[in-house]
């Protein structure tokens, strides 16, 4: 949903050139200004998992942005599929499939197993986007340094954030047009 939105925006070449996360980065996406970290949740309430203590850590001087998108399943008749939505950022990749299939077959997907992928989802809420600053619920190795003695001696952390009822940023992408499909905007 947020390449399909970065497409809309820039172009699929350079949409192409910001999406990090297939390729090990720290976040999924790194924009020239900031960074993008996209989390997704079935739940009814905006709770996302942070998998590790440096996932919400700003790089550099860029600021850092967690992008919140909430799905919903769908009738069979509404939304779209995994394999659906693909196919749709694959249409307006259009000359840049080669570089699209490779960063998709980096995050584990296969177009033989399409067939297994028969979920139907829709959006629950707008995606919004929350910057990760000095007030956010972010666990990072500063943070964790300043309450826990030999902090080094923690190498895996992974906690689940709510931000339900927290006020939103400004919203950096557009979601409309071709960024979010009709069937999924489609409760």
């Amino acid at each position: 949903i947020v390449l399909l939105a970065l497409i809309e925006a820039d172009g699929a070449a350079s949409a192409l050139d910001t999406w990090r996360g297939p390729i090990g980065e720290e976040h999924d996406f790194g924009l020239p200004d900031y960074d993008l970290e996209v989390k997704t949740t079935l739940r009814e309430k905006r709770e996302h998992w942070i998998s590790s203590i440096p996932q919400l850590m700003p790089t550099g001087d860029r600021s850092l942005y967690l992008v919140s998108i909430q799905l919903t399943t769908a009738a069979i008749e509404n939304g779209c599929t995994l394999p659906q939505l693909i196919e749709h950022a694959r249409t307006a990749c259009k000359d840049h499939n080669a570089a699209f299939n490779n960063l998709l077959g980096h995050v584990g997907f296969r177009d033989r197993d399409s067939v297994l992928y028969t979920s139907r989802w829709t959006l629950r809420t707008p995606p919004a986007f929350h910057e990760v600053c000095s007030d956010f619920p972010a666990i990072t190795p500063q943070g964790l340094a300043s309450v826990v003695q030999s902090p080094e001696l923690i190498t895996d952390l992974k906690y689940r954030i709510d931000l339900t009822n927290r006020t939103e940023s400004p919203q950096l992408l557009s979601f409309s047009g071709n960024a979010i499909p009709e069937a999924l905007s489609e409760p």
